[in-house]
């Protein structure tokens, strides 16, 4: 596990701390009542997957997996504002 973690490249840890970000950032939202309009959440869902693919071709594997879980909470908050 130790010499998988030494593999991963500075870029992904990078991302990751910005996907970090996003991701405790967006948590409260979607709590709340008050919800993004759909055409926020569902573009902005679809692009953090397309952003999935260039990190996967580039193996940013902890980027990839945070991102996942970011756009899966904009597309809940799409299905929760419809």
């Amino acid at each position: 596990m130790i010499e998988r973690i030494k593999k991963v490249n500075w870029q992904d840890w990078v991302f990751a701390v910005g996907e970090v970000v996003f991701l405790v950032g967006l948590i409260p939202t979607v709590i709340a009542a008050d919800k993004p309009s759909v055409w926020t959440s569902f573009p902005t869902a679809i692009m953090l997957f397309a952003f999935m693919v260039v990190q996967y071709s580039y193996k940013n594997w902890i980027t990839f997996t945070l991102t996942f879980i970011t756009a899966c909470l904009w597309v809940t908050l799409g299905i929760q504002a419809l």
